[in-house]
């Protein structure tokens, strides 16, 4: 884990994650108002979801932190580099 939300009371979400593939897993609160949506223009396929993060917890990567903990993405199709 890079780092939760810092006034999410310990619930760690929303919180940010690094992978083994040099990404990261973003935990959200899932974004269900339609009028928000239809604003976002790249189109939302089926395969994906659209959650919504404080900026703090985007500002962990920035912070200068010690490396996080890399959460292994055995078996998703796509390679470690």
């Amino acid at each position: 884990m890079v780092g939760a939300d810092p006034d999410s009371g310990g619930s760690d979400c929303p919180a940010l994650y690094r992978t083994n593939l040099h990404s990261y897993l973003v935990v959200g609160t899932r974004v269900t108002d339609a009028e928000l949506l239809a604003q976002i223009t790249l189109g939302i396929t089926e395969d994906e979801v659209v959650v919504e993060v404080p900026q703090a917890v985007l500002d962990l990567l920035t912070t200068g932190r010690p490396r996080p903990l890399i959460l292994s993405q055995a078996g998703s199709g796509r390679k470690a580099v």
